[in-house]
């Protein structure tokens, strides 16, 4: 039997939008040279790096993972929410 490895940190964000047709909700492609789930549509999202908890409001438990999503949400689709 293997070992669980453990989690790592993560956040991932929809970005909607009320469309033409209906609601809209925002997909990236992965890269295709990546080895897990290459070319899969996905939300953006990643792990949470150490700035991201530097940058999040002290009093906010969650602050890591909501900036780690805003600045993964720009890295992946130019997105900027400002």
């Amino acid at each position: 039997m293997s070992t669980p490895v453990p989690a790592r940190p993560a956040a991932t964000i929809l970005l909607l939008r009320d469309g033409a047709q209906g609601l809209e909700v925002l997909m990236v492609a992965r890269a295709r040279e990546v080895d897990f789930a290459s070319g899969a549509l996905v939300f953006p999202g990643g792990r949470v790096e150490p700035t991201d908890a530097a940058l999040a409001p002290a009093e906010d438990p969650l602050g890591a993972f909501r900036v780690a999503a805003i600045r993964e949400a720009w890295e992946e689709s130019g997105i900027l929410l400002a």
